[in-house]
């Protein structure tokens, strides 16, 4: 389709237009300002038809040159995208500080270990259980311990030899999830699953135990403690003091 020079000159607000609407209809005449308008408000798009004199035939208002940049700025709104001359403009404003050195290399604020430390532990999220998930899954394993060597007290009340045995399997299956879950939340505290040897020494099994009841998720690496967590280290630190005592002095005693 032919287009005469008159078509590629620039219009003026005068110049009459016609164009169909979205339902088929012709409409018109409409000067250019109108016609801009109605682009930029989204009542025409790319595939609209749209003539004025001059022009030997009707053209899709994209292929237009005077309506080529209003179609061009309708579709990045339609989108959500900044227009680039904007971002361009005001990212160069921004980045350019007051007084700067053309001879100077470009610098950058570089964040500090802590600080990638700490955006790790906000955004990071740690596989394994909660520390109140521990502690009901830990509750519920020692009743049903306790249930398990009372049934088999019970049932063979005339042989110790079955009681004893179905109390060792019992104790057996009771310390298999019990290391299941510490390993599930150690992990969750976003330590290594080797502490799980701390349970073989002497007084740092008791630190452990109280580390798995009171550190919060990811623990390991942000290295802070919040409000329940220190409650509960204070209470269960107390009880185990309380009890260290007491076996000193019975033994004292005795």
């Amino acid at each position: 389709m032919h287009v005469d020079d008159a078509y590629y000159s620039p219009m003026t607000n005068q110049q009459q237009w016609f164009y169909i609407d979205n339902k088929g209809q012709q409409v018109g005449p409409v000067e250019t300002t109108e016609l801009i308008s109605l682009i930029s408000r989204g009542a025409l798009n790319e595939s609209s038809m749209a003539w004025t004199e001059g022009m030997h035939d009707w053209q899709l208002i994209s292929q237009i040159e005077t309506l080529e940049q209003p179609v061009a700025q309708s579709k990045i709104a339609a989108t959500g995208l900044p227009q680039p001359s904007a971002t361009i403009s005001n990212t160069s404003n921004s980045a350019a500080p007051a007084s700067m050195n053309p001879y100077e290399p470009p610098r950058a604020a570089v964040p500090t270990h802590s600080e990638f430390r700490d955006a790790g532990a906000l955004t990071t999220e740690y596989s394994g259980i909660k520390r109140l998930n521990y502690f009901v899954r830990n509750v519920i394993l020692l009743v049903l311990l306790f249930v398990f060597i009372g049934l088999a007290i019970t049932t063979y009340p005339d042989d110790n030899a079955y009681s004893i045995i179905l109390a060792l399997v019992g104790l057996l299956i009771f310390l298999v999830f019990y290391i299941r879950f510490a390993l599930l939340r150690i992990r969750n505290m976003g330590a290594s699953g080797w502490w799980l040897l701390l349970m073989l020494v002497p007084l740092a099994s008791n630190v452990l135990a109280i580390a798995l009841l009171s550190c919060p998720e990811g623990f390991a690496h942000h290295k802070k403690m919040d409000t329940t967590g220190i409650i509960v280290a204070v209470i269960l630190g107390g009880l185990t003091l309380l009890s260290f005592i007491a076996n000193i002095a019975s033994a004292l005693l005795i």
